[in-house]
């Protein structure tokens, strides 16, 4: 080989030596290069998931402080509801004291200087609207008008529809509705409700009236320190100190506990119960197990069907057959009733209970319902928006049937 042929192949060896140690430097910087931008990736990557982590987090403690100021507040503001109405009855307590004193004194006085002689100056003299004269009397449809009849058995009108005909044509017996209404209805209110539970339900409707002291504050007044009274009775009863209901407190809790000692083996009688109401119906179901107990009947309730809607009742007796209907924003059952949280409901709703809780705005009728989501609680229940027996109640009845 010559000197040229050797520089020759000296060169060719030095490139492709050269070459090769390029493509290995090339190989290595694209290894690194390709490293580099793994673990960048794999950086930004893991930085969004963390950043997202720490926003779902952030969202979801935000989320849960809300639910709770929110819960306060509905707690505080239905604590306030209860005291409220104690201390109306407390005062009202007080004030029948006082004028039972003055009245006294006002006595003794008569008969010492004779009727000419003193002017009575207790101001205490109640006045009772018309509507007293059917408290706690049946009411039913009869011949196209709204009337007093003799009980639940007597033959009322029924809805002549083509679908609730054929409803009864298909059925072997009729069912027996007995509405009891809530505070703040007058006559014409229970007569109304009465019809629409008769269109919507097929049955055979009858009514016991709880009448009202009038559309006024001191008629409010009345009938909330009323239902507080009742409320009491059933939480003793609850404790094993049988009520008397037949102490003229509330007639309507007299003629339902009557009724229902004498229906107690007809099973197509349904109580619907709303507001005051379903504390009556509890406080005449409990009257009614303990008179029926101590006849020596065992489980006197089991053929009892019971509905109850916005109920102001906190306590409700084991043995019936319960649907308990409540709207997480309507303020009575919230306040005064089985709330909105289903943890007490197997001590406080009765044995097997239902208890259908829901929202849903009763200017459109539609309720769907409720599982927990706090989103659908309001921040305050509503007095009287979500509390409407027809409105709110009959159509959601409608709607989950």
């Amino acid at each position: 080989m010559g000197f040229g042929d050797a520089l020759q192949k000296a060169i060719e060896n030095a490139t492709e030596a050269g070459l090769e140690a390029a493509e290995n430097i090339a190989e290595g910087t694209k290894k690194i290069a390709v490293g580099a931008a793994k673990k960048a990736k794999e950086g930004y990557e893991y930085g969004k998931e963390k950043a997202i982590e720490a926003y779902d987090w952030s969202k979801e403690k935000a989320h849960q402080a809300k639910n709770l100021a929110k819960e306060g507040s509905r707690k505080v503001t239905s604590a306030i509801g209860r005291g409220g109405i104690k201390v109306v009855k407390t005062g009202k307590q007080v004030s029948e004291k006082t004028s039972k004193n003055i009245s006294d004194i006002y006595s003794k006085a008569k008969q010492l200087f004779g009727d000419d002689k003193v002017v009575s100056r207790s101001g205490c003299q109640s006045t009772k609207s018309i509507d007293m004269k059917r408290d706690g009397r049946f009411l039913g449809w009869k011949d196209g008008k709204c009337r007093i009849i003799k009980s639940h058995k007597q033959k009322v009108d029924l809805s002549q529809s083509e679908k609730c005909k054929q409803l009864r044509k298909n059925s072997k017996k009729v069912k027996t509705i007995v509405y009891v209404n809530g505070i703040q209805n007058t006559k014409e209110d229970h007569c109304q409700t009465l019809k629409k539970i008769m269109e919507t339900s097929c049955a055979k409707v009858v009514g016991i009236y709880n009448a009202t002291s009038g559309k006024n504050l001191p008629g409010y007044i009345g009938d909330a320190t009323q239902t507080e009274e009742e409320r009491d009775l059933i939480q003793a009863a609850d404790k094993g100190h049988p009520p008397n209901v037949h102490d003229g407190r509330n007639p309507a809790v007299s003629s339902l506990s009557d009724m229902i000692i004498a229906s107690r083996k007809e099973k197509n009688v349904e109580i619907w119960a709303h507001s005051q109401g379903g504390a009556i119906t509890s406080l005449a179901l409990y009257d009614a197990k303990s008179a029926l107990e101590m006849s020596g009947i065992k489980n006197p309730l089991k053929n009892m069907n019971v509905k109850s809607f916005g109920s102001a009742a906190p306590k409700w007796p084991d043995g019936p057959n319960y649907e308990h209907y409540v709207h997480v924003n309507d303020y009575t059952p919230l306040t005064y009733g089985l709330g909105d949280s289903s943890k007490k409901d197997t001590d406080n709703a009765g044995k097997n209970a239902k208890v259908i809780r829901f929202s849903g705005d009763p200017e459109t009728g539609e309720f769907k319902k409720f599982k927990g989501d706090s989103d659908d609680k309001s921040w305050i229940g509503a007095p009287s928006k979500n509390h409407n027996m027809v409105d709110t109640y009959i159509k959601s009845y409608e709607q989950f049937h």
